[in-house]
């Protein structure tokens, strides 16, 4: 694996996963985010088992590869370089060296295979929605989201379809509750409903900040 990009916008990327990745996990390969590099663009992966985050960007490939890299130092070392130019290689034995014109640095990464698998995300179950819209439903909503990570049900919101182009969000914590109901341009294309962990939601609501619209399926 060996890609050059800049600065700037790796640490954009990296900064988007961080808030997934567990940093005092059970298993170790949850701390890491996994660098993928394929043709012209690179992707990168964070998990906790119950929420994933995946941002792709285009970047100069000079060899095509994966590698787990442990996520917080990775992002600490980037975000404080200079801008300009970054040069990322694994060198043998699951390192990585981060080059630029002025510093090197080597991280001990883990094998791309001990990383979970990523869900693939199929376009045709995907409607688009207004990020603003979105973003009021949950603001509405995350407030009755119980505390209590024990009761995973009520430990999150919980998306379903209210209508053929119509989206309902729902909280409670067993003592309040609040439900939202709003109309969307595209048909809504649930086969059911699901809860979007409180962890999940805050990692969402930075992503709808940087766009219009989003896919949800």
């Amino acid at each position: 694996m060996k890609f050059k990009t800049r600065v700037e916008d790796f640490a954009v990327k990296l900064g988007l996963v961080q808030g997934i990745s567990e940093r005092r996990a059970t298993m170790p390969v949850l701390s890491h985010v996994l660098l993928n590099v394929a043709k012209n663009r690179i992707g990168i992966s964070a998990t906790d088992l119950e929420t994933t985050m995946s941002t792709w960007s285009t970047v100069e490939v000079l060899k095509e590869g994966a590698l787990a890299v442990p996520a917080r130092k990775l992002y600490e070392i980037v975000k404080e370089l200079e801008g300009g130019d970054i040069e990322v290689e694994e060198i043998g034995n699951h390192w990585i060296e981060i080059r630029t014109s002025s510093a090197v640095f080597k991280i001990a990464g883990l094998p791309s295979d001990d990383f979970p698998i990523i869900p693939e995300l199929h376009s045709d179950h995907l409607f688009s929605v207004e990020s603003s819209l979105l973003e009021e439903m949950i603001s509405k909503t995350i407030f009755a989201v119980s505390p209590d990570e024990l009761r995973r049900n009520l430990a999150g919101i919980y998306f379903e379809e209210a209508g053929s182009k119509s989206l309902r969000l729902v909280a409670t914590d067993g003592h309040r509750l609040s439900l939202v109901e709003k109309n969307i341009d595209s048909r809504v294309k649930f086969e059911k409903g699901f809860v979007v962990p409180k962890k999940g939601v805050a990692e969402l609501r930075k992503v709808l900040k940087l766009t219009d619209k989003v896919r949800i399926g």
